[in-house]
């Protein structure tokens, strides 16, 4: 984690049953928890004071290896028979009713009013305002890729693969291809945040890259990130982002 100008690490000594969030996924709700998973799929939950692990964090009948975590906000949990739930905090959940019972989900976001829900299923990214959803074709299969999908304050959806970055300015937009802008490097898994100033970040090989506008910068280790980068980020209320590495879990 960030902190006055340096990352603050995390690991087994602060309550994490591992210390490796390589490949996992960290997500931020609006009552400052954080929900993450390490390597070996076991969830956790940052109450702002220690980490509870998975039997304390998730309820019984969820199995681990089936959560698929939100850009911020919550966590998605699927059952064997694909109906889904939404978390925002240990217990409280509700029922995704209306998306198809199938494979496939592979992003997500929610606002932070809780209001409106994006998930991709396969190539269709859908959209939940209220209790309907619509959706749209995006001509691209996600299904077997890591994807990670933001949206930032002025409205606009990122979707990030593991080479391919791409920006819609609405739901209903066309989809822009940014990749050749960006230069990202391949990655084990991709991830998005949006910090105070309006900067998206996202991880590319051995540093953390963030655009606004038309300017870009990087995060390395003279900055303080553990060697390798980190494969994992969010922010949280208080600004601070969050990186997940092979050494635990760092601040900024």
């Amino acid at each position: 984690r960030l902190e006055s100008g340096r990352m603050r690490r995390f690991g087994v000594g602060e309550g994490l049953l591992e210390s490796s969030i390589q490949t996992g996924c960290l997500s931020a709700t609006e009552e400052g928890g954080v929900w993450g998973i390490s390597d070996a799929y076991r969830h956790f939950y940052w109450n702002g004071k220690r980490f509870l692990n998975s039997s304390e964090s998730f309820p019984a009948g969820f199995p681990e290896q089936k959560g698929m975590f939100l850009a911020r906000g919550g966590v998605i949990f699927r059952k064997e028979d694909y109906r889904r739930f939404l978390f925002t905090a240990p217990g409280v959940s509700r029922e995704l009713v209306g998306l198809p019972l199938v494979e496939g989900l592979s992003a997500g976001w929610l606002s932070p009013d809780g209001r409106e829900l994006l998930v991709i299923i396969g190539s269709t990214l859908w959209v939940q305002q209220g209790s309907g959803w619509a959706s749209r074709d995006l001509g691209i299969n996600f299904k077997e890729l890591s994807v990670s999908m933001i949206r930032d304050r002025e409205g606009r959806i990122w979707i990030r693969s593991l080479k391919r970055l791409y920006r819609m300015k609405t739901p209903q937009s066309p989809l822009e291809d940014l990749s050749r802008r960006a230069a990202l490097g391949g990655v084990e898994a991709c991830f998005f945040a949006e910090d105070a100033l309006g900067r998206v970040w996202t991880n590319n090989t051995g540093s953390l890259v963030w655009f606004k506008d038309h300017d870009a910068g990087t995060l390395g280790e003279a900055e303080g990130l553990p060697h390798g980068g980190a494969n994992v980020l969010m922010v949280d209320r208080e600004g601070s982002l969050w990186g997940g590495t092979v050494d635990g879990l760092s601040r900024y």
